[in-house]
């Protein structure tokens, strides 16, 4: 790979070269046809230096480790340190062609250099070299190519470390206390248990007010308590998605609640919206069924392998492994007589990429209000990661966040993730 780029002051030259000859060709005047020859002089010379470090780079680069290896979840961070060695004081310019990479720093003479990987999007990624770009003679010209580097990206879907959690969850024999870093947002209101003291906001109940905690940090200060939950919590999973990212984003989120509310044994259903416009609704006597449903349908809406959980059980036993795995065969929670109307539920929380008819959001907060609970939107979306130009994504997160914004203007509690 070599490309050769015409810099500003390349473009510069060029134009006068051809700016006097013009003239001097138009009016007769030896003296600019002879002044156009030393703008062209110089171009010429910086083309032939470029011509000469495009052949020069590949031979005299080197990079060290010649191949990496990484893996790492979609959506997370990941470095690796190289060095470059090339003779000379030369700065080179560092580019990956696997453009979830960044290079720091960009622009250096040799040594080190830091690789940082930040996909969005699961799958394995590959590529043999990195990019070098350098400046020829005078800066008329830039040229760049290729260096020997072989780079092995392995990027695994959110939702397989969700699944672990879950699974290794539901192989405890009691819920509590095996959450890892999934929780389940406490809800703070009108109950009876006490939750924090907090600074007053306009709008607060002044019967709460903590008079003692007001009192000794001199600024009005009232107490909160944790909302009383009366029935079961209605798990919606909205599965129309806009782009694979968005679709591993929201099945991460979906089973993130399902198995916080297994943790915290809070009693749950799940209504599942397909793309075609169904709705499916569970209930369950346990729940264990209710977290293994909730793993086989967030692993089937991002399509994932089992290859995958292999790869990220790694270094567990295969006796842990075998057990987790021979769990995604476990029982379906059994049908609900309908969604959203079914009786049982008071508080709802729905997990959408805000994809579509979004009619049904509107109906299910008016059902909850009408049960004396609520409803709490989970909004994921990464639609404009799969935009090919930067206007499109623009208006992709644009798009999104006008509907994030008509939801909450209707009263709907919406979290961005």
């Amino acid at each position: 790979m070599r490309r050769l780029k015409v810099e500003a002051r390349g473009r510069a030259l060029i134009a006068s070269a051809v700016v006097l000859l013009a003239f001097g060709g138009l009016f007769g005047d030896a003296l600019m046809l002879c002044a156009s020859l030393i703008p062209s002089a110089l171009a010429a010379a910086s083309l032939a230096s470029a011509a000469r470090l495009s052949r020069w780079i590949p031979l005299n680069v080197r990079v060290e480790p010649s191949s990496v290896s990484l893996r790492l979840v979609a959506g997370g961070k990941k470095s690796v340190k190289v060095t470059v060695a090339s003779p000379g004081w030369m700065a080179f310019r560092f580019r990956h062609p696997l453009r979830f990479f960044s290079v720091h720093p960009e622009r250096c003479a040799g040594g080190g250099l830091l690789l940082e990987a930040s996909p969005e999007v699961s799958g394995r990624y590959s590529s043999g070299h990195l990019e070098v770009e350098a400046e020829a003679l005078l800066g008329a010209f830039s040229v760049r190519a290729a260096v020997p580097f072989r780079c092995d990206v392995t990027v695994i879907p959110r939702v397989v470390p969700a699944a672990l959690e879950a699974l290794r969850l539901a192989l405890s024999t009691s819920p509590g206390g095996a959450l890892g870093e999934a929780s389940l947002p406490q809800r703070i209101g009108r109950g009876l248990e006490y939750a924090e003291t907090d600074e007053y906001l306009p709008g607060d109940d002044v019967r709460r007010i903590d008079w003692k905690a007001t009192a000794r940090l001199g600024r009005l200060m009232v107490k909160r308590f944790h909302e009383e939950l009366g029935g079961d919590v209605n798990l919606i999973f909205d599965l129309k998605s806009s782009s694979p990212a968005s679709r591993d984003l929201s099945a991460t989120v979906f089973l993130s609640l399902a198995t916080a509310l297994s943790a915290s044994e809070v009693p749950y259903r799940i209504t599942l919206l397909h793309p075609d416009g169904r709705a499916e609704a569970f209930k369950f006597r346990d729940w264990k069924s209710a977290l293994l449903t909730a793993v086989n349908h967030a692993l089937s809406a991002v399509e994932v392998g089992y290859s995958y959980l292999y790869e990220v059980l790694a270094p567990s036993s295969s006796r842990e492994a075998l057990a987790l795995l021979r769990m995604l065969d476990g029982a379906y929670g059994e049908p609900a007589a309908s969604h959203w109307g079914s009786e049982g539920w008071s508080d709802a929380v729905a997990v959408s990429c805000l994809v579509g008819d979004l009619t049904w959001l509107v109906d299910v907060h008016e059902e909850a209000e009408g049960r004396g609970g609520r409803l709490l939107v989970y909004a994921c979306s990464k639609a404009w990661l799969g935009c090919g130009r930067l206007e499109e994504a623009y208006a992709a997160r644009e798009r999104f966040f006008r509907l994030v914004s008509a939801l909450r203007r209707r009263g709907i509690e919406v979290e961005v993730r």
